[in-house]
């Protein structure tokens, strides 16, 4: 399959908390993992692209819901299938209502400035990221215009990382720092 849960990423259940474990999976966010898992693969094939096998993380709570994801070279170790601007487009699509996402990280792969513009699209309307990694992803100016017009309109995400994107120059850093000082969570 396609979505995969690590079993190691799940938090152990604790003994004093023997209510929580006895109530089960939270319905909500289990129908809200499965709209999402379902949603990306209807997205990816709008957007004419292969899903990207993704491993979904649990986080440290060990909930229903992923709250972890990480894109990465490997993911998929055929150079032929590796994340693409259409892979993030698809993914952004498919996450749009997904309301447990806290971090997100697209590390050394080909995000670029159109899917860095389908990121800023997510985070306008996002409410729940709180750290976005965009390490080695190809951003240039033109990407950080769009996450500094997204950035204006959010206030939930607490962390942002660009490193290591050497075509973001100063104009790109000046772009992102007026943008900031309209930010109120970064």
């Amino acid at each position: 399959a396609a979505f995969a849960l690590p079993v190691e990423s799940m938090a152990p259940k604790k003994k004093d908390d023997k209510k929580k474990a006895d109530a089960g999976p939270d319905p909500g966010e289990l129908a809200a993992t499965a709209f999402a898992k379902k949603n990306y693969a209807a997205s990816s094939a709008q957007f004419e692209v292969e899903p990207l096998p993704l491993v979904l993380d649990r986080g440290e709570e060990g909930t229903s819901a992923f709250l972890h994801l990480a894109i990465h070279p490997g993911l998929s170790p055929d150079p032929k299938h590796a994340c693409s601007p259409k892979h993030v487009r698809a993914l952004m699509h498919a996450l749009g209502e997904y309301a447990f996402l806290q971090r997100m990280a697209f590390w050394s792969v080909a995000v670029k400035d159109e899917g860095c513009a389908s990121i800023a699209s997510f985070l306008v309307s996002n409410r729940s990221l709180t750290s976005l990694d965009l390490t080695d992803v190809g951003i240039s100016v033109p990407g950080c215009k769009a996450l500094g017009e997204a950035l204006e309109k959010n206030a939930t995400l607490q962390v942002l990382r660009l490193d290591h994107n050497a075509s973001i120059g100063v104009r790109g850093l000046t772009i992102l720092g007026d943008s900031l000082t309209r930010n109120l969570g970064l």
